[in-house]
């Protein structure tokens, strides 16, 4: 008798353990698009980029790392670079010019090879055409986002 009440409360235990299993085979079955994985693959890396550089002094120049974060702007992703300064230091004109550098140093074929193995040599050069850096430049005086801008 105490075998049978045993066997049943195990059973009665392990039915939400095999109703949950289930769930494991259907999103196994369901595909991830490129486009998911690349915006995975750059939400971690901004994530790694934001712990190694937050706080950071940008060298030759009075802005520091703020944040670093990934973005997705008119469909396409990329990330966004939060730099801060005292109001007095801040240059819209200082906007652009990251943006580009940082696009530049960040994006190679390498990056986006890793991200989206076997597509066309055309269709590399348009994701590194497309891929979005976008900049913030933020007052430390009162947190106000004085200038952003897009590099794509």
């Amino acid at each position: 008798m105490k075998k049978r009440l045993r066997l049943g409360i195990t059973l009665l235990a392990c039915t939400p353990i095999l109703t949950h299993a289930n769930i494991w085979e259907e999103l196994n079955s369901m595909p991830a698009t490129q486009y998911d994985m690349g915006r995975i693959y750059t939400d971690i890396t901004a994530l790694e980029l934001d712990k190694m550089l937050k706080g950071e002094k940008l060298k030759g120049s009075k802005y520091s790392f703020k944040e670093v974060a990934s973005t997705s702007l008119e469909g396409g992703i990329g990330f966004k670079f939060s730099f801060e300064a005292r109001g007095k230091y801040i240059d819209p004109a200082d906007c652009n010019n990251f943006a580009a550098s940082f696009k530049q140093r960040f994006v190679s074929s390498t990056f986006i090879k890793g991200i989206w193995p076997n597509l066309s040599a055309e269709q590399y050069d348009s994701l590194y055409k497309n891929f979005v850096f976008q900049v913030e430049l933020v007052n430390t005086d009162n947190s106000a986002v004085m200038a952003t801008c897009v590099a794509s």
